[in-house]
């Protein structure tokens, strides 16, 4: 038996090639901005996902989904950035249900999914197959790198990726080695409110061990 295909059906079909081809390009970009310390893991800052990430990419990327993008545009980029590079970079495929996932609201009318969420503990909601779920909650941290906040005190893992670009040691104490770091541009927040704009600046860091312990100059 012969199947006819409807002009919707061929709309979808190259909607669907158009957003792969995009998603590539998309991928490559975010691999150029990525910044690179000089001894941490590689990070990806929201200044930089602002750049690869214009309303009308973002416009362009989800349309033809079967729901109105202009309606959910600006909660997408204030909310979902992070999360949709995330998914762009392992390479999801289960566009048609981003809506079902990712723009469903609470009684608030907060994401029950979004970039706060982030990072998200596990992964079901995805569906699909193991690996990219595996690869979703290992590279999310990709795309959130710490927010380094004046005289903070605290751990992090190893997943998580410091914004710390260079390092010099220029003494040791009690607690362990005492460096000057530089940290990337907007990623640290002062006290008063405000991070570093444009330029990298150095604080002075504590490392006994795993603990990360912060003063600005």
């Amino acid at each position: 038996m012969q199947m006819f295909r409807t002009k919707k059906d061929t709309q979808v079909e190259e909607s669907k090639k158009a957003r792969e081809e995009l998603a590539k390009a998309i991928r490559k970009e975010l691999r150029s901005v990525q910044s690179r310390p000089e001894r941490g893991r590689p990070f990806v800052s929201a200044a930089s996902l602002q750049r690869v990430w214009s309303l009308e990419r973002i416009r362009e990327f989800l349309k033809g989904l079967g729901w109105k993008v202009e309606d959910q545009l600006g909660g997408v980029n204030k909310y979902l950035l992070k999360t949709l590079s995330v998914l762009v970079w392992v390479e999801w495929d289960d566009w048609d249900n981003f809506k079902n996932i990712f723009l469903v609201r609470d009684d608030r009318g907060t994401f029950v999914r979004c970039d706060y969420h982030i990072p998200f503990q596990n992964a079901d909601f995805l569906g699909g197959d193991e690996l990219t779920r595996q690869n979703f909650l290992e590279d999310q941290y990709l795309f959130k790198p710490v927010l380094i906040r004046e005289d903070f005190h605290g751990v992090f893992d190893e997943r998580w990726r410091l914004p710390f670009m260079e390092s010099k040691e220029i003494g040791r104490g009690a607690f362990g080695a005492v460096t000057k770091e530089n940290v990337e541009a907007k990623q640290l927040l002062w006290k008063k409110g405000g991070v570093n704009d444009n330029v990298r600046l150095p604080i002075f860091r504590n490392q006994p061990k795993d603990r990360l312990s912060l003063r600005s100059r």
